[in-house]
């Protein structure tokens, strides 16, 4: 005890303050280095809103153009499996539209399109579409490779199961129309059992 009276009394005014002024600086850096690092998280959580909005307005853009609603239709009405015997015009619309959902798929997968919006807003078109192309797509995978069309196959193994608890809770419809041929019934069973789609898709490994 005495030692410590000593060593304190021995302490000048200048000194004290001096340590209290550190201390008080020390802190007011450790604030601002906080709120700068929370200014910083705020800023990259907008920009990432904002990319994400403008990703979603571009893939939206794209399936509402002119061509790309032509191209829909033919895919609606082709005979999915005379794929070797389709026109010009049938090959081109797909060719096109393999390309656009192929872009989607990578949006979706990188999170900059959130997959349960996508599904509510153009799920029933995504899914007729795979359907009518799986066969032609799975004639071109045996050609190309594996990696061809990776991302809209493993896309479409995680729509199918997303569309399938979805639907369990009543968020999304079991069963999805296809005008172009009423007699069909899409649902996550018959994605589940087609053998043209059940080869397309990827669930999590390469078979």
């Amino acid at each position: 005890m005495a030692l410590l009276s000593l060593l304190a009394s021995s302490q000048t005014p200048a000194e004290t303050s001096f340590d209290w002024a550190s201390l008080v600086a020390a802190i007011g850096a450790a604030v601002a280095g906080i709120g700068a690092a929370v200014a910083a998280a705020l800023t990259v959580r907008q920009q990432h809103r904002w990319g994400a909005t403008d990703a979603f307005l571009r893939v939206s853009d794209q399936f509402e153009r002119e061509s790309f609603r032509e191209y829909r239709t033919i895919i609606y009405n082709i005979d999915r499996d005379s794929f070797a015997s389709w026109t010009e015009e049938q090959n081109k619309a797909v060719n096109a539209w393999c390309a656009h959902l192929d872009l989607v798929a990578i949006l979706v997968q990188t999170k900059q399109v959130d997959e349960a919006a996508f599904l509510n807003l153009y799920g029933d078109v995504f899914l007729r579409t795979i359907y009518q192309i799986a066969p032609y797509c799975n004639h071109q995978i045996s050609i190309r490779g594996k990696q061809f069309l990776l991302p809209i196959r493993l896309l479409t193994g995680d729509l199918v199961r997303i569309w399938r608890r979805r639907a369990k809770h009543r968020l999304y419809p079991l069963t999805v129309g296809f005008p172009a041929q009423p007699q069909l019934r899409v649902t996550p069973d018959l994605f589940d059992s087609d053998d043209a789609v059940m080869r397309f898709r990827v669930d999590r490994k390469l078979r």
